[in-house]
Formats: structure tokens, sequence, C-alpha cells
């Protein structure tokens, strides 16, 4: 699959292998083998419901994270049956057209995350999907202890890469939830879901990196826990948690140069998770706070030919780095506060933009109502403006 989109989905970004060989940034769900996304180049450098559902982290046998991920004797079965209790297996059969307009069976397994005892599970969208557009039609939940009931997808959000499911089932035992906010590189992770159809299946490795900004299809993976524990396919949707068993992320990808595990698995990071799924569970969808523009993604003011076009246009100076407005839609945020077309957007919170993915990084995890600092350059003259961020998507 090509990597394409646009600011409000994928913006697409290159990544570059030290020994020149293309990676495949993979979705890791087994849907007709594995959905391989190619990358050009890799760089180190480069509907009212019940609304909040999460339960605490809860105590276990290790004393403590900071024992647990230090000791001499590290020892991770508490963990692994703290957070199995709480993995299932997700198969997914739908339908879909091939290229002679037939419409063929497709089928796909991954995993989830049960995050409440009335049955609500977290996984990834390309999980609950036979493509971009068609949902899958069937979906069977497999719990711990064997026993398999009927899915029903409650909503998804691609650009997040999350979805919710729902069972009707008791006993369920929901994930205790931690915090990715304070995770450190080098402390001890657990992934565990169904690698290549083995259920209830663990690795352990650590915090190989934080906040890796990648791009999979249909959108931008920003803020990503990087991890050297094994994820395969069949893990999408699974848990990664720390060493005392509290979920920190969901696994939803790989970077490999041959559709298998090299050690370099991205999941997405749990405090996300908790308010992505709250807006699902309570609207339906998520919410996410706007400006209203549409950026262009491929070129920048770092172009030179860009200024000469602004200066011809609009004369002045414009700025050495910033973003190109191609679209600001009457009536929203962005277009009350004066930005439009071939504006170019300096800053926002006081951060420079040089790249497309700089803007996604700042205004992923921003709400309706949140309020943000603007730096713009419109017709040679630069403002700087606090815009109220409103949610665009019309139900």
């Amino acid at each position: 699959m090509a990597l394409r989109g646009n600011l409000m989905g994928a913006i697409p970004v290159r990544l570059v292998v030290m020994m020149k060989k293309a990676l495949l940034v993979t979705v890791c769900a087994v849907m007709g083998g594995v959905i391989a996304l190619k990358v050009n180049e890799y760089t180190n450098a480069k509907k009212e419901r019940t609304a909040t559902i999460f339960t605490q982290p809860a105590s276990v046998e290790l004393a403590s994270n900071e024992v647990a991920q230090t000791g001499a004797n590290v020892d991770f079965r508490a963990a692994a049956k703290k957070i199995l209790k709480s993995i299932v297996s997700i198969n997914a059969v739908g339908y879909a057209q091939n290229w002679f307009g037939e419409d063929v069976e497709q089928g796909g397994q991954g995993s989830g995350v049960i995050m409440s005892n009335s049955g609500y599970i977290v996984t990834n969208n390309h999980v609950v999907r036979v493509n971009k557009v068609n949902l899958a039609s069937e979906i069977q939940v497999h719990v711990p202890g064997g026993k398999v009931y009927k899915g029903v997808v409650v909503g998804t959000d691609p650009r997040s890469d999350l979805a919710v499911i729902k069972i009707e089932a008791e006993g369920l035992v929901p994930a205790s939830v931690g915090t990715s906010a304070n995770l450190e590189v080098g402390q001890w992770t657990i992934a565990a879901g169904s690698p290549l159809g083995f259920e209830n299946s663990v690795s352990v490795g650590v915090v190989s990196s934080l906040d890796r900004a990648l791009p999979i299809e249909g959108t931008d993976m920003v803020g990503a826990i990087q991890t050297d524990a094994a994820i395969n396919p069949g893990n999408s949707g699974g848990a990664l948690v720390d060493a005392m068993g509290n979920l920190i992320g969901i696994n939803s990808a790989i970077a490999t140069p041959s559709r298998g595990s090299v050690g370099i698995g991205f999941a997405i990071p749990v405090d996300r998770v908790k308010r992505i799924v709250d807006d699902i569970v309570k609207f339906g969808r998520a919410k996410y706070g706007q400006l209203g523009v549409v950026l262009d993604n491929r070129n920048t003011m770092a172009n030179p030919n860009v200024g000469k076009f602004l200066v011809q246009r609009f004369g002045g100076t414009p700025p050495v780095n910033g973003l190109i407005v191609r679209q600001a839609a009457e009536g929203t945020p962005a277009y009350r506060a004066g930005i439009r077309e071939f504006s170019v957007i300096i800053a926002v919170d006081g951060k420079d933009l040089r790249e497309p993915i700089d803007f996604s990084k700042i205004m992923t995890d921003k709400k309706p109502g949140e309020v943000v600092a603007v730096k713009f350059w419109n017709e040679s003259v630069t403002k700087s403006v606090n815009i109220t961020l409103e949610d665009l998507v019309r139900s």
C-alpha cells in the first residue's frame, strides 16, 4: 500500500535505513497475510453512552514498578498473569471487491484489550476493517477461558488507528490502566496478544524510544512508544504493559525489512487511548480540536521556489520556515482568525513548524475548546493570535 493522505489523515514522511534498504512499516494484524505499508527511507532522526470506563492500576505481587524494573532478579510472571486475563483474540471477516468487481471474502486476525467489565474492548482500527472503506461484517472475540462472543463495532478512529468493539459477556476482567506520561527509555515492557494466531502470548523488551513519529496508512502515528518486545502480525490491538502489568500502550505497527519482527515495534500511548476510547463510547467517534486548515504536504518554506511565488503574489518578505495553507474554509476558527489560502503558519504554541508532521505532533492530542497560540504570515503581514479549537466533524 502506498503512503498517501492529506493534513487530516496521513502526511507522507520518508523513513530511511542506514543500510540503504527500504523498510516496511507494518500494521500488525493478519489480514490475508500482512498489511504492509511501503516506506522509502528511514532515519533515526527522522450516541450517549457511559463515559469513563477505565480502572485504576491495581496492586500486584511485585512490590513496586521501580523494583520490578531494576531488581537483580526480574520476574515477569505476576505481570503476565495480570494482563493475560484482559487480552482477547479477534477474528474479523468481511467482503471487498476485487479488480473484476466480484465480492471476495477477506479474513483477518488481531488482538484486543478488555477495558471494562461491561464488555468494551479496544483494538486497532485496521483490525476491524477489510479495507479503508469497509468494516468487517462479522467479528468473533475469543476471551480468556476459551469462550467466543460476537463483537459489535461501537466506533472507529482511523486517525489514531483505534477502534472500540463490545461484547455481551459476564466475568470480564478489565486491564489495569496505567499512564504513558512518565515513561522512560530503558524501562521494561511486555507485549501481550495473539501473534500469528498464537493466543495468550507475551514477549518482553524495553522502551527503546519515545515520541516516535511515522506515517502509516491513513494517518500519522505521532508520540508513539517504540519497543523491542517482539510484535508480529496478530499483535495489533494487543497490550503493551509495564513490569507491573499496567497498560501503557496499544500495539499497532512494526518497522521491518521482512514483514516479521526485528525488534522495532510501535504502540499508541495509553493516555491517548483513554481519551479516544472515552469519546467513542460517549459519542460513537473521537473528537479532535481543529483549526480548520488543509496544509500543503509537499511544499514548505524550505523550498526556495515557494518563497519566490509568495513574493510575486503578495510582496513583502515571507518567513523562512512554516507550512503553507491550501485551504481555510469559511466559518472555521482559522478563517475567523484571518488565515487564508497561501497563508504561512509559522508556529503553534511557540513551536516552529518546518515539516507537516510537526503540525500533527502538536495537534493530535488537542481537544475541542482548547486555545492555541498561532503565529502566521498572510499577504506580507505577520500576526500572532489565540484561536479556540473546534470539533469540525458534522455528525
